[in-house]
């Protein structure tokens, strides 16, 4: 009888990046959290959270020297990678700023 357990990772891409869309592999317990969602159900790196946050808060508060503020933390480098609703929206904060 084999006693062996089975240690294969699961690497099938179940989500997608909001901001650059890119597809990754996220963990069930990050997809089904029930508190605040975990960077990792939202997208693929940390600096994609931060810019996906000051994009968010923008959408819901329409702030956009906040959000242009938030963005001045975040590494915007590779934009032209980024889905265009992000390109237009970093556009349209920065324009505002």
């Amino acid at each position: 009888m084999n006693t062996q357990k089975n240690t294969q990772i699961n690497t099938q891409t179940n989500a997608h990046c909001k901001i650059c869309g890119n597809g990754y592999r996220v963990c069930n317990s990050c997809r089904k959290s029930q508190g605040p969602s975990p960077w990792r159900a939202v997208a693929d790196s940390m600096e994609h959270y931060k810019i996906y946050l000051a994009v968010h808060h923008y959408t819901i508060s329409g702030d956009k020297t906040a959000a242009a503020a938030e963005l001045q933390n975040c590494d915007l480098s590779g934009q032209e990678s980024f889905l265009p609703e992000i390109q237009s929206a970093i556009k349209e904060i920065l324009a505002g700023s």
